[in-house]
């Protein structure tokens, strides 16, 4: 604040000039001492006067303000697509609170949408710092790379801040209105496609339909199913691929005849990202639907026989029309009961794009069946798809079926036992063993048994005797010495085999007879003669046979015990007891 006036008096004028930009909001301050700054200020006799300030008045209500209102961001509406009808907010963010007068007009905000221009007006705001413009949209806009906003415009208004400064309408920080698109055009359906075959056996359908544009709220509400003949199903579900491309699936299919997919025409709710509702329905192609399914007419069987390890079951199964026979997910089979328990399979072999499919049972060792083999009531898919010539799924159940009493499984191998018939230990020099096998073989004979000795065992092998199918009665002679006696029935080489050719599994060692030889019994010695009785002495006459013997009299006589007489008293009588 520089000196104006006052000279020669007690009372100087310091003035400042507000300037352009400068404000002070909670009241300016004032400096402690006046500035000589190369001036001079002294009384009338020269006596400099003290620079320093007293009783400063207040000055916290002295204000200063004049900074124009500027704008200091402006928001824009979210990203998204807006229809006609949409309103478009944008809000200007000034430096200070600002006063708006329309009286000569109305603000306004220029937009630019699809290269037209077009202006969002003042709404709200007048005496705050947020002024509020809007623009409705209307039919025809259309921007699909996002509005932009230019400029601010008073339009005949005015706007000023408290002080009367106008408002700086330069615009500043506007948010991004890339996303921000307008589409006033109604989504169309442009197609519904088939996806599968036609005509078709299958259960189950498939449609691609399209849109003009992503759209929204596509279910299966909206689509109609058209039927012709006995056919029939329902849609199962309605998916998008991108927003743009549902695919919508029928299953449930039956029966002969069309099936045909149509798009309804009104209230179905698909709209575009704008909330552009569709525009109209549509009509789409029709399958052609042939549900009568290929059926086994009958299945042969292998011819009847006893089938050993290695060889082969072969089933055929015959359809009604065609089969083609997917394996990629697995092999189809049929199951097998044998007398061994549990369940074997005859797996899908060959046949494909006939009507003839042959199933296949390699006989494992170790399985038997004897009365017949068991087929299952139907082809197990396991994974594996059977379609007929038009698509259809196959029925599996199996009818016609050939007898297969006389298809017989034997892949086991005989087996034996060996038991002793005699007693042990023995020492007879004939023995018998007993032969059991477990089932009715053939070609036993004696080079199929050894003997195996232990000690001074020594034997031969007389006969080899079959008694029954399955038992034989083994000799064995000349048995001598001492020691142990087995019958070993050795496989490898034997020739024993039974009916369907199963060699003997395994050799067999019999249990031993302990061979014991009986020695001669000695001789028992003479009787020694009786020594000659001694006489005795005396008078013969008087002679006793045999002799009295005497008592002897070198032990003494026991003595008679004689009681003792009671011992004198000599106590007097004329004491108290």
């Amino acid at each position: 604040a520089d000196y104006v006036s006052g000279s020669g008096t007690s009372a100087l004028v310091f003035r400042l000039t507000v300037a352009s930009g400068q404000a002070d909001s909670n009241g300016i301050a004032v400096g402690s001492a006046i500035q000589a700054n190369g001036g001079s200020l002294r009384d009338a006799a020269g006596n400099d006067a003290v620079a320093t300030l007293n009783s400063v008045g207040a000055t916290t209500g002295v204000l200063v303000d004049a900074a124009d209102p500027t704008v200091v961001s402006v928001a824009v509406p979210p990203a998204g697509a807006y229809a006609a009808g949409s309103v478009l907010t944008f809000t200007v963010n000034l430096s200070e609170a600002v006063t708006v007068d329309t009286s000569g007009g109305t603000p306004r905000l220029l937009l630019d949408i699809g290269g037209n221009s077009v202006y969002a007006d003042y709404v709200s705001g007048g005496g705050s710092s947020a002024l509020v413009f809007s623009y409705t949209v209307q039919a025809g806009d259309t921007d699909g790379d996002g509005i932009a906003v230019s400029a601010l415009a008073s339009n005949g208004g005015t706007l000023q801040d408290a002080a009367g400064n106008a408002m700086d309408l330069n615009l500043v920080g506007i948010g991004n209105t890339g996303g921000v698109l307008i589409d006033t055009t109604a989504p169309a359906a442009t197609g519904i496609t088939r996806i599968d075959a036609s005509p078709t056996g299958s259960s189950s359908v498939s449609y691609t339909v399209t849109f003009s544009e992503s759209v929204s709220g596509v279910d299966a509400s909206d689509f109609s199913l058209i039927f012709t003949g006995s056919a029939s199903g329902s849609i199962a579900s309605v998916t998008t691929l991108n927003g743009q491309t549902y695919v919508v699936v029928v299953n449930g299919i039956t029966g002969n005849g069309t099936l045909g997919l149509n798009l309804r025409n009104g209230g179905t709710g698909i709209a575009d990202t704008a909330g552009n509702a569709l525009g109209g329905g549509l009509t789409g192609p029709t399958y052609a639907i042939d549900r009568a399914l290929p059926a086994v007419s009958s299945v042969s069987v292998p011819a009847n026989g006893t089938y050993v390890a290695g060889q082969n079951l072969d089933f055929t199964v015959n359809f009604s029309e065609s089969v083609v026979v997917d394996s990629s997910g697995g092999t189809p089979r049929i199951a097998v009961t044998l007398d061994t328990g549990g369940i074997v399979y005859a797996n899908y072999v060959a046949g494909s794009g006939s009507n003839a499919l042959t199933f296949r049972l390699t006989i494992a060792t170790g399985q038997f069946d004897g009365n017949g083999i068991d087929l299952g009531n139907s082809i197990q898919l396991n994974g594996a798809t059977l379609k007929g010539s038009s698509g259809n799924d196959v029925a599996t159940a199996l009818a016609g079926i050939g007898s297969t009493a006389g298809v017989r499984v034997d892949a086991q191998d005989p087996t034996a036992a060996i038991v002793l018939t005699g007693t042990s230990p023995t020492s007879a020099n004939t023995l018998e063993f007993r032969v059991t096998f477990n089932e009715n073989v053939t070609g036993v004979d004696a080079g199929d048994f050894s003997l195996l000795t232990g000690g001074t065992v020594q034997g031969t092998l007389q006969s080899v005797v079959q008694l029954d199918a399955r038992t034989y009665q083994v000799v064995v002679s000349g048995v001598s010495g001492s020691g142990s006696l087995q019958l070993a029935l050795s496989a490898p080489g034997s020739g024993i085999v039974d009916a369907a050719g199963n060699r003997l599994g395994g050799s067999v060692v019999s249990s031993g007879y302990e061979i014991r030889q009986i020695q001669p019994e000695p001789e028992p010695e003479p009787e020694p003669e009786p020594e000659p009785r001694p006489q005795p002495e005396g008078d013969p006459e008087f002679r006793v046979d045999p002799p009295v013997s005497n008592p002897d009299l070198s032990t003494p006589l026991p003595q008679v015990a004689v009681p003792g007489g009671t011992a004198p008293s000599f106590t007097s009588p004329l004491l108290p007891p």
